[in-house]
């Protein structure tokens, strides 16, 4: 689930290209699907796994949808404000919030030595 999330961390803070291809291919295939239907997990042949959706599998969605600048993206941002579920599922919908407003914390971008 926090693949895509991951990936798109490596495009915007660190402009890797490699995972940017990546974020094509996983935004060409199960990338099609809107937030809203986002099922937690799919096959490979794009049939989803099971028939519910979860926070920890939709905000990691969003930022590949950011990545790729996708015209749902920002609708996306604005329904994951709007769930709430548990602590697990709200930490991961929070740091990925932080990637896409542009409000993470990384080394490189501190100057640190």
């Amino acid at each position: 689930c926090r693949v895509p999330w991951r990936l798109a961390a490596a495009v915007i803070e660190n402009s890797d290209k490699d995972a940017r291809h990546l974020l094509r291919i996983f935004n060409f295939g199960i990338g099609k699907v809107p937030n809203d239907d986002f099922m937690a997990g799919y096959r490979l042949d794009g049939k989803p796994l099971n028939e519910w959706t979860d926070g920890a599998f939709t905000a990691p969605h969003m930022c590949s949808l950011f990545v790729n600048k996708r015209k749902d993206a920002l609708a996306t941002k604005d329904s994951q404000f709007s769930q709430h579920e548990t602590y697990y599922q709200d930490s991961i919908r929070l740091l990925s919030l932080c990637l896409v407003t542009g409000n993470t914390f990384t080394l490189k971008s501190s100057n640190y030595r």
